[in-house]
């Protein structure tokens, strides 16, 4: 399993069909701790919009560090080797990682994905 790490809006290279795991830190601050959010991860086609797939909180998203004020909160995105067979090589596809919660919804990050092999 790979494990990928980046800071807040940056571009991602990812091998098609690996399983990985993706990393993402908020920083700390007075809106934590993450502890009962509801989260999304997803990867969109970048014309189409259709979802190549997407991860929600105990389906692929895990709550690591629920943060506070003087703790960075941390997020494992779990990704199987088979939600990125579909994936075209010679496209940068669109991710966003955001809370979904009612009153609440935010985009914490998100970029750009390529795949290679």
């Amino acid at each position: 399993m790979g494990l990928t790490a980046s800071p807040p809006g940056h571009d991602l290279v990812w091998d098609r069909g690996q399983d990985l795991a993706h990393i993402i830190t908020l920083p700390m601050g007075t809106y934590l701790p993450a502890t009962s959010w509801s989260l999304e991860f997803s990867v969109t086609h970048p014309v189409t919009g259709s979802a190549l797939f997407t991860k929600t909180v105990g389906s692929g998203v895990t709550i690591t560090t629920a943060g506070s004020t003087t703790v960075d909160a941390v997020f494992t995105i779990a990704v199987a080797d088979t939600d990125t067979d579909a994936a075209l090589t010679t496209l940068s596809y669109n991710w966003k990682f955001k809370r979904t919660d009612n009153g609440s919804e935010v985009n914490i990050d998100g970029g750009k994905v390529r795949f290679t092999r």
